[in-house]
């Protein structure tokens, strides 16, 4: 019986990316991964654009893509985490609509996982930006990991393949204020990173401005690290 691997795709306003996306990742299991079942797992977070129209006219073409819309836009975690929980595979992908984490990566963690790794995560050897983001970005990790408890893997994101064991533990997890790179890196299993080169978005501005990543990187410090009662505990 093939194995399935479940690809989670969320999406906000990428109606000129969304197609393209879908299409990828089937050309490479169908090429790449025949010996591998595929189900894809659209969340959309009430884009205002023609996205869940075109995410509509594509799920009903193909039995191996769920889709789901929320009742507004709950935020880029919470719509992997939606993803996540949906999803049925024996390993589960997270995967952006814009592509900057190219499909071709999936194959190396497919190769990790069968090696007996429970979680193979993306590490980005090189990617685009702006420039402050980027530096903003790399002192944010490693101040991050100096003051954290836990060692939460540099350079990477969400791009990352769990197997359904971790999946099962991730999604009880009561933590509500998500920051999932940190709370996989908290969960254990044994562990082991990929290196690659981001690409450049297909179409368009990235959705994530520079407020949410101050508001992720919040969450991030005040879930994994002590720094912030130390700065409010009396003297």
């Amino acid at each position: 019986m093939s194995k399935l691997i479940s690809v989670c795709i969320p999406t906000y306003n990428e109606e000129n990316n969304i197609v393209e996306a879908v299409e990828s990742v089937e050309k490479l299991f169908a090429e790449q991964l025949p010996q591998y079942d595929l189900e894809l797992i659209i969340t959309d977070n009430a884009s205002v654009d023609s996205t869940w129209k075109i995410i509509k006219e594509l799920a009903e073409s193909r039995q191996h893509l769920k889709a789901v819309r929320f009742s507004r836009n709950f935020g880029y975690q919470n719509s992997i985490f939606a993803g996540l929980s949906l999803s049925t595979g024996d390993a589960v992908v997270e995967l952006d609509a814009d592509l900057e984490d190219p499909p071709d990566v999936i194959p190396r963690f497919i190769e990790k996982w069968e090696e007996g790794y429970k979680v193979v995560y993306g590490v980005r050897a090189k990617r685009y930006g702006n420039w402050l983001t980027l530096a903003m970005t790399w002192v944010f990790y490693r101040a991050l990991n100096y003051m954290s408890e836990y060692e939460i893997p540099r350079d990477s994101g969400d791009f990352r393949l769990l197997d359904r064991k971790v999946v099962f533990a991730l999604v009880e997890f009561p933590e509500r204020n998500l920051y999932l790179r940190g709370l996989v890196a908290f969960l254990g299993f044994r562990q082991i990173p990929v290196v690659y080169d981001r690409q450049p978005r297909i179409s368009g501005d990235s959705k994530f401005k520079f407020l949410q990543y101050v508001v992720l990187g919040i969450d991030a410090i005040t879930a994994f690290t002590k720094a912030p009662l130390r700065l409010i505990k009396p003297w």
